[in-house]
């Protein structure tokens, strides 16, 4: 028993030298760890503006049954986005515009980005007559544009809602 104490307490105070890393070997982790995160990052940043984008759709959506609410009140669209439940015209990632067409019968939300990589959005509300002569209000959109002008995101609307 003595000499297991012996032993303990010899193998105790005396230095380990084989503890830690070496510089090499520090080295080596560490380019593999730039290597790993040069590979994430791309796919990280498409998800970042991804979810960018998710606050166009919801606020497109928004505006359309906004739009409708404030038609069913006011007899009207509004083209003011201040007057749909107090929302914003800009937020950090998108500005938004609501434009109306033929005679105030049609409005399109456009939503706009701020910052590079970000798509283009639309959506609108808009009438159509049924077969025995009544108007109905239907919404289209959100549709996501890659053209990158307001004109495009309005031709998308406008031939994907079938106005």
């Amino acid at each position: 028993m003595n000499n297991f104490k012996n032993e303990f307490l010899r193998y105790s105070y005396l230095p380990n030298r084989e503890q830690g890393l070496t510089l090499v070997e520090l080295l080596i982790v560490i380019f593999i760890i730039g290597i790993l995160s040069a590979i994430a990052l791309p796919s990280f940043l498409k998800e970042v503006n991804k979810a960018k984008g998710v606050e166009a759709i919801v606020r497109i959506k928004n505006f359309n049954r906004n739009q409708q609410t404030y038609y069913s009140e006011n007899l009207v669209f509004t083209n003011d986005v201040s007057n749909l439940n107090n929302s914003s015209v800009e937020t950090e990632n998108y500005r938004y515009l609501i434009l109306p067409f033929d005679r105030d019968q049609i409005v399109i939300h456009v939503a706009l980005p701020k910052k590079p990589g970000l798509q283009y959005y639309g959506g609108g509300v808009y009438f159509r007559n049924t077969i025995d002569g009544q108007k109905v209000m239907y919404t289209c959109g959100p549709l996501s544009s890659s053209n990158p002008t307001v004109l495009g995101v309005v031709a998308l609307v406008r031939s994907s809602c079938q106005f």
